[in-house]
């Protein structure tokens, strides 16, 4: 299992994979020592190191790229760079992910979507394409903490919370996954860091988006939310295809 999905078993403490799993705990641990490690700890903290090294070595190749293309235009090069992350994501995030993903926004009663300061307009988006779905939906994205605090009365275990998340966690953000655990809400992490939260998400999608220190750009995590969208009219056609067809009825009756 933790081979299948090294990406999210990076995020998993032992009584997650364990339940996962459908074992006690103590075989998570023995495990991890047959596999030369003192415990199923430093199992995952190698598997977080690895992830950074990917990432990092993503990050470095983008930066790379940006300083050794002098020729180009700045334009040009922001091209460039769309285009090495793009292709990097490919290799990041797999059609599976993106599958159980498309499966918790199609299973949920309601939908509530996070982000704050560069993710807002990713919220904006997948609130826009849910609901297209015919998916209920709810953006805290540009919300006061109370608001959002009212927002989240009826949230419950049959909910999805997205989130994007990228770099660092912070304090909102922790309180709200708290409260999604507490209220058993099921989470969907969109990011470039397998570091930023806790407790942990169902499925998080995680590819890098370019160097900190110079350009990160939001198509990744878009291109991640095109796919999911894709994968859910091609997996569950029969039950959106009602709705796609009466918002098209309804903009027509507007349009007469």
């Amino acid at each position: 299992m933790i081979l299948s999905r090294p990406q999210e078993a990076a995020l998993w403490r032992g009584e997650d994979v364990a339940a996962k799993a459908g074992v006690h705990g103590s075989a998570v641990t023995r495990t991890a020592k047959k596999l030369g490690y003192k415990g199923y700890l430093e199992l995952r903290q190698e598997l977080r190191r690895m992830h950074d090294q990917y990432l990092a070595a993503e990050h470095s190749n983008g930066r790379r790229a940006f300083r050794n293309e002098a020729g180009q235009t700045v334009l040009g090069q922001l091209v460039s760079k769309e285009m090495d992350s793009l292709s990097a994501a490919s290799g990041s995030v797999d059609q599976h992910s993106i599958n159980r993903a498309a499966d918790l926004v199609m299973n949920a009663r309601d939908i509530y979507i996070y982000g704050r300061g560069n993710s807002i307009p990713l919220c904006d988006q997948t609130e826009r394409r849910f609901r297209r779905l015919g998916r209920s939906v709810h953006d805290l994205s540009g919300e006061t903490d109370h608001d959002m605090a009212e927002q989240l009365l009826r949230m419950g275990e049959p909910d999805l919370l997205v989130v994007f998340a990228f770099r660092r966690s912070t304090r909102p953000l922790r309180q709200l996954l708290n409260y999604a655990e507490a209220v058993n809400c099921k989470v969907l992490l969109i990011t470039d860091d397998l570091r930023v939260v806790h407790p942990v998400p169902v499925v998080t999608l995680a590819a890098p988006r370019g160097d900190e220190g110079t350009f990160t750009t939001l198509s990744v995590p878009m291109l991640m939310l095109n796919a999911i969208v894709l994968s859910i009219q091609r997996r569950y056609e029969h039950d959106v295809a009602p709705f796609q067809q009466k918002l098209k009825n309804i903009l027509e009756g507007f349009e007469t």
